[in-house]
């Protein structure tokens, strides 16, 4: 005899279950590249605000991370702030921009040694170990400072594939440099000022390849952009500028051997089909034309 109670259960546990096998999971990786080129504007991020941010969520596959000790000493605060670059917005992940079009970034505050992170990763899907990964976006400068000390700001671009497990955006060590991927911020005025970081002068398109990373199936690719306050700058001016990322694209190839293997199959598919249709004449044993 079926009870009335649990049968009336059952609709709703059935729709809870379906939302967690759906929902990614906070704090892994939900980005799955199995070749189909990835990109992000940030356009779903609120131009008012502080609003939530939930790492994975927010942006999927995005995080975002602060500490004024690092490497270590790492924490995710549960807000991100809407920003314009017309007044300051320290010590934050931002959402930047002055209309729909929003860019993701930060701005270090008055604090020694600070670093600001954030990135994304990517699981290995495609069936090949890839070697190569191509990464484009575009920095833009919102807020400059007047007389940063150590000059322009400077977005530094790193990444680290994680041979086992999901890994994570705050690994103490490990991450390699791609220094022509970094973006250094555009100004030093004579004051500090907001700017518009969509008109030209006040952004910079970067778009680079990164070799020889032997990134096999199932491991996970992180890329991250770190904003550093040096340990040295400390007190008046030590602020950096607001600065930020939008329009982020990657691709990852498939390695030429690969390629090379495809290509000559072709070949040898058609050289098969082409000796299939020829006609012989059995007097001379050669090809008809």
């Amino acid at each position: 005899m079926k009870n009335p109670a649990l049968s009336h259960l059952l609709p709703v546990l059935g729709l809870v279950i379906s939302l967690i096998c759906v929902l990614p999971i906070p704090g892994h990786a939900a980005l799955t590249y199995s070749g189909t080129p990835y990109s992000e504007g940030f356009n779903g991020l609120a131009s008012t605000g502080p609003t939530t941010w939930i790492n994975d969520v927010t942006v999927p596959g995005w995080h975002w991370a602060i500490s004024n000790t690092p490497p270590t000493g790492y924490s995710t605060p549960a807000t991100y702030t809407a920003a314009n670059g017309s007044g300051p917005a320290q010590s934050a992940i931002l959402s930047i921009g002055n209309n729909a079009d929003r860019a993701l970034g930060s701005q270090n505050g008055n604090v020694a040694g600070q670093s600001i992170t954030f990135g994304l990763s990517f699981t290995n899907a495609t069936g090949n170990t890839l070697n190569n990964f191509t990464l484009g976006y575009t920095g833009e400068h919102w807020r400059a400072i007047t007389g940063d000390t150590f000059g322009p700001n400077t977005l530094q671009l790193q990444y680290q594939v994680f041979t086992t497990g999901p890994g994570s955006l705050t690994e103490a060590s490990g991450w390699l440099d791609a220094d022509h991927l970094d973006y250094t911020s555009t100004t030093i005025p004579a004051g500090n000022t907001g700017q518009n970081g969509n008109l030209p002068e006040n952004r910079s398109v970067i778009s680079g390849i990164v070799f020889d990373i032997n990134w096999q199936v199932g491991q996970t690719l992180w890329i991250r952009w770190v904003d550093t306050n040096a340990a040295t700058d400390a007190g008046n001016n030590a602020t950096l500028s607001m600065v930020g990322i939008d329009d982020v694209t990657f691709t990852a190839a498939v390695p030429e051997p690969a390629r090379g293997l495809l290509f000559l199959a072709a070949i040898g598919a058609f050289t098969l089909r082409r000796r299939r249709f020829l006609s012989y004449n059995p007097a001379t044993s050669q090809p008809l034309r």
